[in-house]
């Protein structure tokens, strides 16, 4: 019979994989009444994470759990984290929006900001967006209307008639302010879309409070639970299951690497930024195997990614914008009966689409930069060597391990 070394010590991989496991069900559990409450972004962001690493984690230890469990709790976790990532991209485009907002009217400088084109056309005055607009009577719109066209004539007209000194003064901050409404306005149906999904997010949670998810886990993990020993050492077993998962991530990361250098492989570019992420909470699962040893490994695949995430944030802008701009512009034909507010609303959009698609090229020679030091560090050489050189060290005997 085939003798394999760590057949004693599989019981500290199965404990080591509950233990992280457990932990990261009560992590989830913490931010439930905060993402209910819906005050603070944080939480949902949290719930997120703790989810991603549960599902990130689960896979690496089927020889401790059932296969058939293994995969109904990855399948209940991801419909969990669909909902959840759909109102933290919200939540994230929100905050974005806010910022660059404040920015235009504190008329702060902000770097990496392309806001005017060089020559911009003579516009309407900015009329004030009100999220209460829409409530309004038709009669009421309608002389609101007539005031809008009012108002721009006494606008042209002054603008015409102004001392050039005067006129060139305000030049800026006007065009500034030309920009506003328009933002305001898309930050405003951002945030009526997100509280809106609200009502999904809770639903989602009630249905996997419900279904007792996450108890029916955390019962199993109790019950099966390995005594923990004090002679419980640390098997070849463990290292190895930690070698071949960090091995396999790492494989996948290089394999998106040569799209990397070409800006318009926009879809590549986001499987990179996956793959670079699992790779990154699969090290985290590790983390205290190696007793922090490789805090700095995932501090760097962190502010990569986070390069990443945002080049598809510039991406996502990009593609979202037009297709904003093209429905609003019917919205208000059909709404008004004219285009007048949605021309207030262009400037701004425009403004923001051309300052999505100069970032997002800044972006790329980051992330190209970024990559090149990566690998002239010869940085995933030496976390395979990290992972391999405990492996080394113990009995030259065949390990049994397994990896979903």
């Amino acid at each position: 019979m085939q003798e394999f070394a760590g057949e004693g010590n599989r019981d500290h991989t199965c404990s080591y994989g509950t233990k992280y496991l457990l932990k990261q069900i009560s992590a989830l559990r913490k931010q439930i009444p905060g993402v209910i409450a819906a005050h603070d972004i944080e939480h949902i962001h949290q719930m997120r994470v703790a989810t991603r690493r549960l599902r990130s984690a689960l896979p690496l230890f089927p020889l401790c759990f059932p296969q058939k469990k293994i995969q109904r709790w990855r399948r209940d976790l991801r419909n969990t984290a669909r909902s959840l990532g759909k109102a933290r991209d919200l939540d994230v485009q929100i905050s974005f929006l806010t910022g660059f907002i404040a920015d235009l009217k504190a008329g702060r400088p902000v770097e990496n900001r392309v806001l005017l084109p060089s020559v911009v056309p003579e516009t309407s005055p900015p009329v004030p967006f009100n999220s209460k607009w829409y409530t309004l009577s038709i009669s009421y719109r309608k002389l609101v209307t007539t005031f809008q066209s009012a108002l721009s004539r006494a606008w042209n007209y002054f603008s015409h008639t102004a001392v050039d000194g005067d006129l060139a003064c305000g030049d800026h901050s006007s065009r500034q302010a030309d920009l506003v409404p328009g933002l305001e306005y898309l930050l405003f149906r951002k945030n009526k879309e997100r509280s809106d999904y609200q009502s999904e997010v809770e639903k989602t949670i009630w249905q996997m409070e419900k279904a007792g998810i996450l108890g029916a886990m955390e019962k199993y993990l109790q019950r099966h639970r390995p005594v923990e020993r004090a002679s419980l050492q640390v098997g070849r077993e463990t290292y190895a299951t930690a070698f071949t998962s960090i091995a396999l991530r790492i494989e996948e990361v290089l394999s998106f690497s040569e799209s990397l250098a070409d800006p318009g492989k926009i879809r590549e570019h986001h499987a990179l930024r996956i793959a670079v992420k699992r790779l990154r909470y699969t090290l985290e699962v590790w983390r205290d195997l190696f007793d922090g040893t490789i805090n700095k490994e995932i501090g760097a695949l962190k502010e990569f990614q986070d390069l990443l995430g945002d080049l598809h944030d510039c991406d996502v802008w990009t593609e979202y914008l037009p297709e904003f701009l093209k429905g609003e512009e019917e919205r208000c034909r059909v709404f008004f009966g004219n285009d007048t507010h949605f021309k207030s609303l262009v400037p701004g959009i425009e403004a923001l689409a051309r300052e999505r698609r100069e970032r997002r090229g800044q972006l790329h020679e980051i992330t190209l930069s970024t990559w090149g030091e990566l690998e002239s560090r010869q940085f995933w050489d030496g976390l395979m060597e990290k992972f391999i050189m405990p492996l080394a060290l113990r009995e030259d005997l065949p390990v049994r391990i397994g990896i979903l």
